[in-house]
């Protein structure tokens, strides 16, 4: 077991230290066993109130020049190509709104807008307002009666209440979801 292994977890081939600069994850390279203790240590860290970019020894400016690429695949409307980019940044540091929103962006414009409720639902926990009316978008591609799209809609609106960017982006996100024909999924 070298330095960077969490306790408690086996050691292999992720944890060797980044240094100075921001070791790629390579997510898709992965085996499942080990993409599985890959999230088991992102938890760890953000329970320990740390990032695994941290733990890792990434070097900031280097985690933010990733965001930068990946944001820039987006601009480009190439979400294929951005999807690994932003499930990589979404582990390495689980208490980014900016990260995760990124990763819902890349999911919903992939057609997947079930997948990206729970990443903007993690963005809009934690504090981004336009994640709740992304959410909403989500809930009105799939149909207004799907359950699980309301509930998580909802709870995005009540954690946020009293925040004034996220009353307007819950009012504008309301608008939507009551826009959207009641029991017609059309993707």
């Amino acid at each position: 077991m070298n330095a960077t292994t969490a306790p408690g977890h086996p050691a292999s081939a992720l944890h060797t230290p980044a240094g100075p600069r921001l070791a790629p994850l390579d997510l898709d390279k992965l085996a499942a066993v080990e993409r599985e203790q890959l999230a088991l240590e992102a938890i760890d860290a953000s329970f320990a109130g740390q990032s695994l970019a941290d733990q890792r020894g990434d070097d900031p400016k280097s985690l933010e020049q990733h965001f930068e690429a990946v944001a820039a695949l987006c601009d480009k409307d190439d979400f294929k190509a951005a999807l690994p980019g932003a499930r990589e940044l979404v582990l390495l540091d689980l208490q980014n709104p900016h990260y995760s929103f990124l990763l819902g962006t890349c999911l919903q414009r992939l057609g997947r807008p079930q997948d990206a409720m729970a990443s903007y639902l993690t963005a809009s926990t934690l504090g981004l307002a336009a994640a709740v009316f992304r959410l909403a978008e989500c809930i009105e591609a799939l149909g207004a009666d799907d359950d699980q799209a309301v509930l998580a809609y909802d709870a995005a609106a009540k954690a946020n209440r009293g925040n004034e960017l996220h009353e307007s982006a819950i009012k504008a996100a309301q608008a939507l979801r009551q826009a959207a024909p009641h029991g017609d999924a059309h993707h």
